[in-house]
């Protein structure tokens, strides 16, 4: 059995998104850290051109459904992240585009009623959704079951 917080349905789909994330761009994406400063900080997906260049940053959430207290802060939080790193990226082509790549399009449209999403457009980080097959929606819906305290 599965502890209660095993993320490991959230972390496949991650591979998900990068892949569809890639056919969408025709760059290649995967998990970097960052670093500066003696600190890290890992990116979900660093997009690179064919010379290697990072042309876009993107901090996947694979949450389904409404999104309730701290889950909230999640988008100020991710964008902040993808500021820094930014700032730090080696091989990069001026300054790469920022994204929040989501799962969900109730959450997607829940944060862009709000402040939030009128934060996250001045930034200048992109929000969108990126559509799952129904039977990874339902494994990430179980796994929220089994996640809640």
């Amino acid at each position: 059995m599965k502890h209660a917080s095993d993320s490991g349905e959230q972390l496949a789909v991650e591979d998900l998104v990068r892949a569809a994330l890639g056919e969408q761009t025709g760059l290649s994406y995967s998990e970097e850290r960052i670093n500066f400063d003696g600190e890290y900080i890992m990116i979900d997906a660093v997009g690179r051109n064919v010379d290697g260049k990072a042309v876009e940053l993107v901090e996947i959430y694979a949450h389904q459904g409404k999104l309730k207290g701290g889950q909230l802060k999640k988008p100020t939080d991710d964008a902040a992240r993808l500021m820094l790193a930014q700032k730090h990226v080696k091989g990069k082509r001026s300054k790469p585009k920022l994204r929040l790549a989501w799962c969900c399009d109730e959450a997607v449209g829940q944060v862009k009623r709000s402040w939030r999403g009128k934060a996250l457009e001045s930034m200048g980080i992109e929000i969108s959704v990126i559509d799952l097959d129904p039977a990874d929606v339902e494994s990430i819906r179980t796994a929220q079951k089994r996640q809640k305290r």
